[in-house]
């Protein structure tokens, strides 16, 4: 009985003492220490971050975000930011306060402050059908896609994924 209530209290102070563990981000990355928190890059040697040292050339793709994988260009007819980028008044993705605040494209990327809606792009009032050219949008006459076909944010017509997905436009085809 004695050792039982030895064993009790010993279990009771061990119980008490042990922590729970602490919420921190990742400072290191790479080998034997593995990959960087959501959002994060991992430079080539071996912290995370998000500066251009972190996300630019060396970037260990494998255990973090790189530059090459984001998009870089966004706004109407190209489309939107990936990883909660901000799209900037230039219509470029980024996470500075450039990007983020005044002039940001809201429909394209995250936004943080005051922003501007951007400009429509004019779309004549009797847009050009059945286009037998395989081109479309604005640039081409505002010429649209033959019926059920996608065109392209580069103004290509087509059926794929590189058509009807980002940036596809829909005034032109089917997205």
């Amino acid at each position: 009985m004695k050792y039982l209530n030895i064993l009790i209290a010993s279990f009771a102070l061990i119980s008490t003492t042990i922590a729970a563990p602490a919420t921190f981000l990742r400072s290191q990355c790479g080998p034997g220490f593995g990959s960087c928190d959501s959002g994060y890059c991992c430079s080539q040697y071996g912290y995370c971050g998000t500066s251009k040292d972190h996300c630019g050339t060396g970037c260990q793709s494998k255990y973090g975000k790189c530059d090459g994988d984001t998009k870089k260009n966004c706004g109407p007819g190209i489309g939107n930011c990936s990883n909660g980028l901000c799209c900037s008044k230039y219509g470029y993705c980024g996470s500075t306060n450039e990007h983020c605040y005044d002039g940001c494209q809201r429909g394209y990327g995250k936004c943080l402050g005051g922003y501007q809606e951007p400009e429509p792009e004019p779309v004549p009032e009797k847009p050009i059908n059945n286009n037998t050219k395989g081109r479309c949008g604005p640039d081409f006459g505002y010429a649209k896609c033959n019926s059920g076909e996608c065109c392209s944010q580069y103004g290509y017509c087509g059926t794929s994924k590189d058509h009807c997905g980002t940036g596809c436009q829909p005034e032109f085809g089917k997205c």
